[in-house]
This record gives structure tokens, sequence and C-alpha cells, in this order.
């Protein structure tokens, strides 16, 4: 799990299956991610709501990863990945503002191997959703 803004990830016979099967959202018909990401997307619009947050997708080369972030601010930002994980597990990073001018975000905390219904309460948490 490696996460930051835009990063390249190498590539490994997993991370093909990332680019491999890049497919559009009927929801979000812009979004072009892995399968994993956009059943994920579209289950939190429909269980916390289709305004609770704002895609934030700083790793558009990343087919398996994507940021919601509060829609108010966008440095209030979670970081999603699928990468390596079966359907329904995922990864996590909590990012806020940055601490130091030195810093491009902070680190609010980290999970790995998550199921849905815990990534999505702590998403909630994160962005201060109310639903």
């Amino acid at each position: 799990f490696v996460p930051g803004y835009g990063r390249r990830y190498p590539t490994t016979p997993q991370r093909e299956h990332c680019w491999r099967t890049r497919m559009h959202s009927p929801l979000t018909p812009q979004i072009d991610k892995d399968a994993g990401i956009l059943a994920l997307l579209a289950r939190l619009q429909t269980d916390l709501g289709a305004n609770a947050f704002d895609i934030v997708d700083h790793w558009e080369d990343d087919l398996c990863a994507i940021g919601f972030g509060m829609p108010s601010d966008h440095t209030t930002l979670v970081y999603v990945s699928t990468y390596g994980h079966p359907d329904g597990e995922y990864d996590y990073e909590l990012e806020t503002a940055p601490k130091t001018e030195a810093d491009v975000y902070s680190v609010a905390g980290r999970g790995a191997a998550t199921t849905y219904d815990r990534l999505a309460d702590i998403i909630k948490k994160h962005l201060r959703i109310t639903t």
C-alpha cells in the first residue's frame, strides 16, 4: 500500500489486473477505474448519499485507487485502494491538510484489508458525513 498524489506503481502481474479491467461507471461516466473501485463507489453513493462526498482522484493512472473528499474541503480525503485484495476488501489512508509547508498532506490514519462496512464507517467519520 503506497499512498500519495499521482505516484506511479511498478508493473507487476497483480497491478496489471488494474489496467486490464478498466471500466466506466454508469453513475459517474467520467470515472475510469477497476470494477472493484466502481462497485465501491456505487455502494457508497447508495449508502451515504450521492452528494455526501466528492471524488478527488489524484490517482487517475492507478485504476485500483480513488480518493473521496469532503465536499467543502478537498484537503480532508480518504484514499482507498483495492490492489492485491479480493472483492470487498480495501486498504485506506486518511489524509488532512498539511501541517507544514513542506508537506503535501498529513496522514491521520491508515488501515489494511478492511471490510466494506468498516470502511464506510471510517469514511463517514473522517469526512463528517451525517446521514
